[in-house]
This record gives structure tokens, sequence and C-alpha cells, in this order.
């Protein structure tokens, strides 16, 4: 697993967000990430126009006409995820959430769990710049510290 020393400036305040993506993913590995949130993988709330609902079972049963947020019971402030499932997988959370090794251990871990659930790698990213990859996660339980990310690269 990746140092916290080794990435802390990644985590700094900057006003933006950072984003966890799986790329090159649609709707069958949407599929996948809500049978693994429904099989209680991670604690979440989900939450249609603000109200808390029952997590759907099935892709197919997420309306485009609602305001949808699934928060992943990960970090301090969750993971969230809009469920936008006909692009790329991604969820957002605040970067000084990760404020040390137990945060960044904890997010490793979900990422690798992720990556194991979809079958494709993980990225941490800047927010909305998805080339600027801080971590990458595989599905075989690798993690690396690419460091590219916006401060050095």
């Amino acid at each position: 697993m990746p140092v916290w020393a080794e990435v802390e400036e990644h985590f700094a305040h900057d006003g933006a967000w950072r984003d966890i993506i799986v790329p090159d993913s649609g709707p069958a590995e949407w599929q996948l990430f809500l049978a693994a949130v429904g099989a209680g993988f991670w604690k979440f709330e989900y939450l249609v126009d603000g109200e808390r609902k029952p997590l759907p079972t099935s892709v197919g049963e997420l309306s485009h006409d609602n305001q949808r947020l699934l928060r992943i019971g990960v970090l301090a402030s969750g993971l969230n995820c809009h469920l936008w499932t006909d692009s790329e997988m991604e969820l957002d959370f605040i970067p000084t959430d990760v404020s040390g090794q137990s945060d960044l251990d904890d997010l490793g871990e979900f990422c690798i769990r992720l990556a194991s659930t979809v079958g494709k790698s993980v990225a941490v990213t800047y927010e909305n710049f998805h080339d600027a990859a801080i971590l990458k996660y595989s599905p075989d339980g690798q993690a690396e510290y690419v460091g590219k990310g916006l401060s050095n690269g």
C-alpha cells in the first residue's frame, strides 16, 4: 500500500474534490457495483431528490429524471456517487478526509475491493482530471502511487 508521506501533498485543501474512477466502464460495471453495495460490502445511504430510498437492485431501475446520491461510508464525509450509469464509474470525496496513513489505507481498501468487484483497475485522480492519476489499484490487490497528479505533472 502507498505510504502517507509520499502522497500527502495530493490531499491538501485546494478547493477541489478528488475522484475515484473506473476507466472504460459502463452499465455492466455499474451493475456489479450496485450488487456489491446491496450485498453489504460497505455501509451506505441512498438518496433520491434528497429523500432516503432503498437501493435499486438493477441499473435499469435508476431514473434519469431524479437526483440520485449514493454515499458510501468510507472516510469522514463518505464517498459520493451520483450513479451516472451511462458513463464511466466515478465517485468523489473531500481530499482533506484523507489526513493520515489510516485514512489512506481505508481509501485503498475501498479501491481494491471496487477493482476486484468490477474486474477493472481503479484510479484516484484530481477532480475532473482523470488523466492525472495519483493512485492506481488493480483487481488483483496491487496498489501503486503514480504521483502524477496536478502538482508534479
